[in-house]
């Protein structure tokens, strides 16, 4: 029996069988290496339904006890009246931060020891794409660490940070933001809709905070606010979103079966003017009024909340109320 050695067009060596048929030299190879042998392969048996509700249920428990993510908290605060700052989409990397006031305003709230704070969500730009990236001054890794140190001055005044879609971005390829927040501050991380169930002295004021609200009006600003109202809202004293960078503070009475209460809305402003996005889009630069965060002061006898348009304006009522 005669085999025909030869090389294929692409150089490839190999035997042509009497049959025709063709066999590379790397299959001749294989069939002429010595036998192997192998343990036996064990058998997998298929899980039911009922076995992987019981594995995926098992990973649901200790998944929440490792990241717990609270709904809803309560804080106490024994007396009145108490301050609060709520602050948030800083945008911290980005060319046109308002930095200066960004570094006023936490200076300011961590020298008065009855001021506390809700970050709201992107406290910094985190882009990780093109052209964004552009826009920033800093990378990401210093952007996180501008992040910690703006969060360590304010320790001690921290009650929750909420985040913001910023932030979750990284949380899909590592740390957020928010990485170790609450063994650092012991505040609680929230994400989503979330309820704060506060007390001042004997008076209790509920709050409802998301970094972003669903919804959107051209003609008023805190439309997000009071469209979450309508649909998960009942009972809810005081509304905080953010995310738009579109400032407002809205007070209207809200009509239920017991008689009319007092809500109140409110949208942070941010504190990066602009960016290559907005001017894009055709959006004018923010102005100092328009930009910034939010201040409260919720007095415990009347059940009553100021809300100020500026966090140290508010700051410096709350001080003078503690002189009279």
């Amino acid at each position: 029996m005669r085999y025909q050695l030869f090389k294929t067009m692409a150089q490839e060596q190999g035997l042509y069988l009497p049959d025709g048929s063709f066999r590379s030299k790397g299959e001749i190879d294989r069939k002429l290496a010595p036998p192997v042998t192998i343990s036996p392969i064990p058998k997998v048996e298929p899980r039911t339904l009922q076995d992987w509700t019981d594995l995926l249920t098992l990973y649901q428990e200790k998944r929440r006890e490792i990241l717990p993510l609270p709904q809803r908290i309560a804080v106490t605060h024994k007396q009145g009246p108490v301050f609060y700052a709520l602050l948030g989409d800083i945008h911290a990397g980005g060319d046109e931060v308002d930095y200066k006031r960004v570094n006023a305003e936490v200076d300011a709230i961590k020298h008065e020891p009855q001021a506390y704070v809700i970050a709201m969500g992107d406290l910094i730009d985190n882009f990780f794409f093109e052209p964004a990236t552009q826009g920033d001054i800093v990378n990401r890794a210093e952007q996180g660490k501008y992040a910690e140190a703006l969060l360590s001055e304010l320790n001690g005044h921290l009650i929750a940070g909420v985040a913001g879609n910023h932030e979750l971005w990284s949380e899909k390829s590592g740390a957020t933001t928010y990485r170790d927040f609450t063994e650092k501050y012991k505040a609680h991380y929230l994400e989503g809709l979330s309820y704060i169930d506060l007390t001042v002295g004997d008076s209790p004021f509920k709050l409802a905070v998301a970094h972003q609200f669903g919804g959107h009006s051209i003609y008023n600003s805190a439309h997000p606010e009071m469209r979450m109202q309508r649909e998960a809202g009942d009972g809810v004293d005081i509304f905080v979103g953010g995310h738009t960078h579109r400032k407002a503070i809205n007070r209207q009475p809200i009509r239920g079966i017991n008689g009319a209460r007092e809500a109140l809305y409110i949208s942070l402003g941010a504190y990066k003017s602009t960016d290559g996005y907005s001017r894009k889009k055709g959006y004018p630069p923010l102005t100092y009024e328009e930009m910034g965060g939010v201040g409260l002061i919720l007095y415990p006898e009347e059940k009553r909340v100021d809300a100020f348009w500026d966090i140290r304006s508010g700051l410096r009522a709350f001080q003078n109320l503690k002189t009279r």
